[in-house]
């Protein structure tokens, strides 16, 4: 009932993904030991991140886009989105860059290696930054992962913690202005 190329994804976790390129290639009894073994694993024990405390593993088939994708996460604060990271070649030389929101490269640097040039804006940028918005209203802080694939937005994932919160900034001034989005309620 699939098609020959599609994903199998966890709504409940992290890197618990299998892509599949060719339906006649799948290993399917690892395929079934992989699922298996995250169906059974509770996310929120790893890094106590409260989303994933009480969610119900469920696995998704999505459509296969394509090989090494782009992929744009919107960091939004407050309903607004105020940086994108741009990860590419994840399968080879993997580079993550960030971009404000005018898609100006920043200097905002994790410990990962970074392209040597100025990617080329998205071609529907506009949209990508409206449905981020849209899809954060109403939350201190989310980041909002897109790709752009022919033409096409698709939606990947809403995520509350970046890595856990353990993929450290090169520098400390760069959590100071990411931190510096943040507004909490303040209860009387």
């Amino acid at each position: 009932f699939l098609p020959n190329q599609f994903v199998l994804k966890c709504t409940h976790g992290s890197g618990s993904n299998i892509i599949c390129t060719d339906k006649s290639k799948l290993d399917i009894k690892d395929a079934e030991k992989k699922i298996n073994k995250w169906m059974k694993k509770n996310w929120y024990w790893f890094g106590r991140e409260w989303p994933y405390k009480n969610l119900k593993p469920r696995i998704i088939c999505e459509k296969y886009l394509q090989d090494d994708i782009t992929d744009y996460k919107f960091m939004c604060f407050h309903g607004e989105p105020k940086v994108i990271q741009v990860h590419r070649n994840r399968q080879t030389n993997h580079t993550l860059d960030f971009y404000d929101i005018n898609w100006n490269k920043t200097e905002i640097r994790r410990h990962q290696d970074i392209s040597d040039e100025k990617l080329p804006k998205p071609k529907r940028f506009d949209e990508m930054i409206s449905i981020a918005r849209k899809l954060s209203e109403n939350e201190i802080h989310v980041r909002i992962d897109l790709f752009e694939v022919d033409g096409k937005i698709y939606f990947s994932e809403k995520t509350y913690y970046s890595a856990s919160g353990f993929s450290l900034f090169e520098k400390d001034e760069y959590d100071e202005l990411l931190g510096s989005w943040i507004q909490l309620p303040i209860n009387s």
